[in-house]
């Protein structure tokens, strides 16, 4: 509190001196400075009163920031991969493929309940895979980190800030305590990016281009 004190004690002496420099200035303007710097004072004592600091942000119309996967990234999927992988092989006897077949897969695994409702970071897993299916099946797409005040892996429209986030389109539906349709929420995805899309010539509708 003593602190406190003496730091208001002396920005009010600054504010002080500032006054005495102004005696030759126009008497309009002095008492416009005399008024700013009371409100300067009187604010600056609220705010240490109650220890709070504040910040001034300016809306400059940057968007997210939407970068290319680093190594740290690439073992965090591929270890995520690998954790279904494993789960699909000692129960169905069939590995991850990273292609549609995967769906089918996906499903038994959530139909017959292999991972723990508890176990979020296995169920994120799950849409690490469903992630892989969408740029296996359209080479529109492509793993990003897309930050925005967090960082999270999407699946980005090639040179655009449209993605898709399908680490979590089946976690939180799971964690919610349903089953979800996994073909569906694929075919969802794919409907909200579709407008997105660019078009072909003489194309009313965009279409999603398989991958070759």
């Amino acid at each position: 509190m003593k602190h406190c004190f003496m730091k208001q004690h002396l920005m009010q002496i600054t504010h002080l001196n500032r006054l005495k420099k102004m005696t030759k200035a126009p008497l309009a303007l002095k008492h416009i400075a005399i008024s700013l710097i009371a409100i300067s004072i009187t604010l600056s004592s609220a705010i240490q009163a109650q220890g709070t600091t504040f910040k001034l942000y300016e809306d400059d119309g940057v968007g997210p920031e939407i970068r290319d996967l680093n190594w740290l990234n690439n073992t965090f999927l591929n270890k995520q991969r690998n954790r279904i992988d494993a789960i699909t092989r000692s129960n169905f006897g069939r590995p991850i493929r990273k292609n549609k077949s995967d769906i089918i897969a996906l499903q038994r695994t959530i139909d017959e309940e292999l991972i723990d409702i508890e176990d979020t970071e296995t169920l994120q897993a799950l849409g690490v895979v469903l992630g892989d299916v969408y740029i296996h099946e359209n080479d529109l797409f492509e793993w990003k980190v897309y930050e925005d005040g967090h960082a999270s892996h999407a699946i980005c429209l090639k040179n655009s800030e449209v993605c898709l986030f399908p680490i979590t389109m089946l976690s939180r539906r799971i964690e919610a305590g349903t089953k979800p349709n996994v073909d569906t929420i694929y075919k969802k995805g794919l409907k909200l990016i579709e407008p997105h899309l660019p078009r072909k010539p003489f194309d009313r509708r965009p279409e999603v281009i398989p991958h070759k």
